[in-house]
């Protein structure tokens, strides 16, 4: 079984690099190349928890591939919408539980990010227009 690795003052610092621009509410696919071990395809991944009315919560990012990662407690993006398949009860600062949900995770980044922005190509060029987003019972949909 792999063991995931805490991370050194230099690899947080790349690490908080690629948090820091996911944070920032510009559209970002994930899964992202890994600062550390730069494996191709990408193998860096990041998930926000928001827990209750304040949006105090916590952030993982990490590798499945070095499997370095970083853990913290912040409060997520605005527009962060938990994954309700995500059970908080299981999270701990180790992502094993996320990373057995890793496909889920980056499918839900695509689903958000075409939620935010009217996403006409997943190619190098890609259009991003900004759309309103609003969390319609489990389900993320357009406002039209």
């Amino acid at each position: 079984m792999y063991k995931f690795l805490e991370v050194s003052d230099i690899e947080q610092s790349q690490l908080n690099a690629v948090l820091k621009k996911s944070s920032s509410g510009e559209p970002l696919e994930m899964h992202k190349q890994c600062p550390i071990c730069a494996y191709e395809p990408y193998s860096l991944h990041i998930y926000f928890h928001s827990r209750g009315s304040n949006r105090i919560g916590g952030v993982w990012v990490w590798c499945n591939h070095c499997f370095h990662y970083l853990h913290g407690t912040i409060k997520p993006p605005q527009w962060w919408i938990n994954l309700d398949s995500v059970k908080p009860e299981y999270l701990e600062s180790a992502p094993y539980y996320l990373e057995a949900l890793v496909n889920e995770i980056d499918t839900h980044w695509l689903i958000i990010n075409s939620c935010r922005f009217n996403v006409l190509s997943l190619k190098e060029d890609t259009v991003l227009i900004p759309m309103p987003i609003k969390k319609v019972s489990t389900q993320l949909s357009l406002v039209n």
